[in-house]
């Protein structure tokens, strides 16, 4: 118990060695000059912190600074970027895959190891066109399609008049007959048998053809006595000078 004792007691003399209130002087003006001398001792090194504090305090404020800057011509080389692509934006090629510039944006993949954008490899889709040959042929045969339709439609327009006429003649043919149709086709008929009389020759025709010296039978009974001639076998008669 008594090494216990003196083990803890040396162990509170060396922590608390430094403290001059725990030293035991020889005269009051020794206690106070080891005070003061600690006091100023406390001084220096809080003056040092301070000076430590300011000098923080200005590389912070330098670099809030350089950082504002650096945000600032970020900003205006941004904008100058944005400027210039809207530019030369409508002179890429409209087949290219950077003429969608807002699907490269999405498309482009941030790597962290390199600080640095991954973009889509640029590509151009070649569009095909048909040979001459195939050309000429849709087109004709586009206008053999159009002809034939033609065709049908002009059949169909002749077919139509045909139809109408041939629709008209049945309706004709097998329409009821009445009592005034009758009586018109009557008189229509005795008018025409007494026009075929005027295509027949006149009478005085054979004279005519007396004089030239030939006439036909059927004339000789109406001329026979006026002409003194004779019948002959054929149906003419000869005139005697």
């Amino acid at each position: 118990m008594t090494s216990l004792q003196s083990s803890l007691a040396l162990a509170a003399l060396s922590v608390h060695k430094d403290d001059p209130l725990l030293q035991v002087y020889s005269s009051t003006q020794e206690k106070l000059d080891a005070v003061t001398a600690e006091l100023q001792k406390e001084k220096n090194r809080s003056k040092a912190l301070e000076c430590e504090v300011e000098d923080l305090q200005g590389e912070f404020e330098s670099y809030r600074l350089d950082y504002l800057e650096t945000i600032r011509k970020q900003d205006q080389q941004l904008k100058l970027l944005a400027q210039i692509l809207e530019k030369i934006q409508p002179t890429i090629r409209k087949d290219s895959n950077y003429y969608n510039i807002e699907k490269v944006k999405k498309d482009a993949v941030w790597n962290e190891d390199e600080c640095r954008w991954i973009l889509p490899e640029m590509s151009v889709s070649r569009t095909v066109l048909p040979n001459a040959h195939n050309g000429i042929t849709s087109i004709n045969k586009h206008e053999g399609i159009m002809r034939d339709s033609f065709d049908d439609d002009s059949s169909k327009l002749r077919r139509r008049p045909a139809k109408s006429e041939e629709e008209s003649i049945a309706n004709n043919y097998f329409k009821p007959i009445r009592q005034s149709n009758v009586l018109n086709k009557y008189r229509d008929d005795h008018t025409r048998n007494f026009d075929v009389k005027s295509y027949f020759p006149n009478k005085t025709a054979t004279f005519d053809n007396l004089l030239n010296g030939v006439v036909y039978a059927d004339d000789v009974d109406t001329c026979r006595t006026s002409t003194g001639g004779r019948r002959v076998q054929g149906g003419l008669l000869v005139w005697k000078h």
